[in-house]
């Protein structure tokens, strides 16, 4: 009896492995270094033509891989062209057409940009040559939206913590203007034992949400453990979460949550009143930094960082099949990010793969190749 017991056991343990390395299959991955290709300069000059960026909050590209980039202190949305010549400057701060109070998302299409003032409710729509064109109001009260995706049936899927229903991923009509549904609770992406702490950091920070298809998409939560929600959509109006989609290695705590007296954390990167009393600190460990198509070579690219030992970001690049949605290869370009400061991180990746990096005010701009070694 307990030679059987012994087998059945170890049988028990040899699923567990064998099941263990179907799901974590051995990719070693890559170590990649960064080859410089481009640095947007500010250069002090006698003419108005060409404008000084002061920073960079947010960065996208359309077909052509024309940048948009998004100034949060002027709220002006700038243009260049993949060389990194200018192009057109629109937008500012104040209220009216075309003015921004914020900017939490930024998206190019085929013909058009889309630039969401948040602390408005507007979102903007311009065309890529920088002429506004219209403007809607947005009846969804304390609806941030920020990273913005659009399907092959031409409908927009957008992330953003939705205060009404406590949703996170929002599916729109074709002109952007009807919210058709919504997914994604809150409850499927906390990782800790605070969830109500957790939901305040989810408002500024919900995650990646990226079309696999019409009728699937992936969703990446910002506090990034190693796993990306797989959604399947069975009906017109209703998508459910069908698995997981694991990639190089599980982080088991890629958020902390500490708790003090007082309102300044250095280590943490979001901060904020402890309904319990106090204040609440939460530091990333890893983090989401978007989910991208590389269309020309046919692969679904997550790209992360991650605090390492000597306090620095290594940069994580994850490439998957699109088909089959599994992992297909890594890499990491180590102690990219020298501090932990978050607004010096990539922020975008292009169709050709370059990765866009905000800098300083002097070069606030990068655009690197990743040379894998």
């Amino acid at each position: 009896m307990l030679n059987k017991v012994f087998i059945y056991t170890l049988f028990l343990f040899l699923i567990g492995c064998n099941s263990h390395k179907e799901r974590f299959p051995h990719i070693t991955g890559k170590v990649g270094s960064v080859k410089k290709e481009l640095v947007l300069h500010n250069e002090k000059n006698d003419s108005d033509s060409v404008p000084l960026v002061s920073v960079i909050s947010l960065a996208t590209t359309d077909n052509n891989n024309n940048i948009y980039i998004a100034d949060p202190r002027t709220l002006k949305i700038h243009s260049f062209n993949t060389n990194l010549n200018y192009r057109w400057t629109a937008g500012g701060k104040g209220r009216g057409p075309q003015m921004f109070n914020s900017i939490s998302a930024l998206y190019a299409g085929r013909h058009y940009l889309y630039v969401y003032d948040f602390t408005n409710s507007v979102m903007n729509m311009f065309s890529l040559n920088g002429n506004h064109l219209d403007e809607w109001l947005y009846n969804e009260s304390g609806h941030r939206i920020n990273d913005i995706r659009r399907m092959n049936n031409q409908q927009f899927v957008v992330t953003g913590l939705n205060e009404k229903n406590e949703t996170l991923v929002h599916v729109y009509s074709d002109d952007f203007k009807k919210n058709l549904y919504s997914f994604v609770t809150g409850e499927e992406v906390f990782q800790t034992e605070h969830p109500d702490i957790e939901k305040q950091v989810i408002r500024s920070y919900p995650g990646y949400i990226l079309p696999v298809s019409d009728s699937t998409m992936i969703y990446a939560p910002a506090a990034y453990n190693g796993r990306l929600l797989k959604y399947k959509k069975i009906s017109p109006a209703k998508w459910v979460q069908n698995g997981v989609v694991y990639g190089y290695d599980q982080i088991e705590n890629p958020l902390i949550l500490h708790f003090s007296a007082v309102g300044h954390d250095k280590r943490s990167q979001l901060s904020g009143f402890n309904p319990k009393g106090g204040y609440f600190h939460a530091e990333f460990i890893s983090m989401s930094r978007g989910l991208y198509k590389l269309e020309n070579r046919n692969l679904i690219v997550h790209m992360s960082i991650r605090l390492n030992e000597n306090d620095q970001w290594d940069l994580i690049i994850e490439y998957f099949d699109p088909g089959k949605l599994k992992l297909e290869d890594f890499t990491t370009v180590k102690n990219l990010i020298p501090s932990q400061q978050l607004q010096r991180i990539p922020i975008w990746m292009d169709q050709k793969g370059r990765v866009y990096m905000s800098q300083n005010s002097d070069e606030p701009m990068r655009i690197l190749n990743i040379a894998s070694e």
